[in-house]
């Protein structure tokens, strides 16, 4: 009967977009009839090795869903950790099949995106998300949730992987495959990085122009995904650039970057200016230290800064100890882990 009556009110909400006799201003919702059945593959225990990271690890079936009509369905396949209850879950793959495979490389990524150690084994679950969106601005479907199904997997060791947007332009002559990236460390489609930039440019999802191109959006700070959107344009100099792809925004922020601290030639009143180098993505000076303590801080001021250790920078970090003599200061923002290095002359 529960079957019956959500059919009925499917058709019943179709019609009040045919006749103009219904008045109900309400949105009705409608969940999935069926969800779908997420059928468990051959085997639940998987062991990731790097020799096969080009080959699927598994591929992943179920049954359709049904939401009473002749619709379209997209499928969304979610991973998380077992018993997060798919708190932050992951998109493994959409589609509007049945089926999907899931890439032994992809997956092993996904693992180690989420610090999992390398090498020992990890439960996780997987379950199906169908929807078919909204069809009009009085009628919007739930989700429907499939059956949950847990994997034993392994990871193997592999450099952590965050996803990064590209900034070619006019500052590199155009080329996407040389161009420096932001990143994405929480995976969220939020980016952000520090870059040099100067004239017209734009940001890719590839280091190609294959993928999604963001361009001049409507207004200040926004950006477009449309094929003709224009170029962003910017002054010459070195910024702190932050991007939301899910809002299709953006921030940037000049970042003059210099060397102050006891140890260096200005001590903690002024700094000594760190320049760009286009060849490494690094800011570099030379400078002859004294024993004593440095820090990197931005325009001259306190707002920005980072200290810690060489190693691994972090914002507002302890003084660094460095022993005096004539090096080379190089300070290394292109990557997802800030670093820095004195390399003696």
């Amino acid at each position: 009967m529960k079957k019956i009556n959500s059919i009925f009110a499917a058709f019943l909400s179709i019609g009040c977009l045919v006749f103009s006799g219904c008045t109900d201003t309400t949105d009705p919702v409608i969940g999935a009839t069926v969800p779908a059945q997420l059928n468990a593959p051959a085997g639940d225990t998987f062991v990731l090795t790097q020799e096969n990271e080009n080959e699927p690890m598994t591929t992943l079936s179920w049954t359709a869903a049904s939401f009473g009509a002749q619709v379209a369905i997209d499928y969304n396949v979610q991973m998380d950790l077992a018993g997060n209850n798919f708190a932050a879950p992951i998109l493994l793959g959409s589609t509007t099949e049945t089926s999907l495979e899931l890439k032994t490389a992809e997956i092993n990524k996904q693992l180690i995106n989420l610090s999992l150690p390398a090498n020992e084994p990890a439960d996780v679950e997987i379950r199906v998300v169908s929807s078919i969106g909204t069809i009009s601005s009085t009628m919007n479907y739930e989700s429907g949730y499939s059956n949950t199904i847990t994997l034993h997997i392994t990871p193997y060791s592999a450099e952590k992987v965050y996803p990064m947007l590209y900034l070619p332009g006019a500052h590199q002559d155009w080329k996407p495959e040389a161009a420096a990236p932001i990143y994405s460390v929480d995976n969220n489609g939020i980016y952000e990085g520090y870059v040099q930039l100067g004239g017209e440019f734009k940001f890719t999802s590839q280091p190609d122009w294959n993928g999604t191109n963001y361009g001049m959006g409507a207004a200040e700070g926004q950006l477009s995904t449309d094929g003709g959107a224009g170029n962003l344009t910017i002054d010459p100099g070195y910024y702190y650039v932050k991007v939301d792809v899910n809002a299709l925004t953006y921030s940037i922020k000049p970042m003059a970057w210099g060397l102050i601290g006891d140890a260096t030639p200005n001590g903690w009143d002024a700094d000594t200016p760190l320049t760009y180098d286009p060849e490494t993505m690094t800011l570099r000076a030379d400078v002859k230290l004294t024993d004593g303590a440095i820090k990197f801080r931005a325009n001259s001021d306190w707002t920005d800064n980072f200290g810690g250790s060489l190693e691994v920078l972090v914002p507002g970090g302890d003084n660094i100890t460095v022993t005096g003599g004539d090096y080379t200061v190089v300070l290394d923002l292109h990557t997802p882990v800030y670093e820095a290095k004195l390399i003696a002359k």
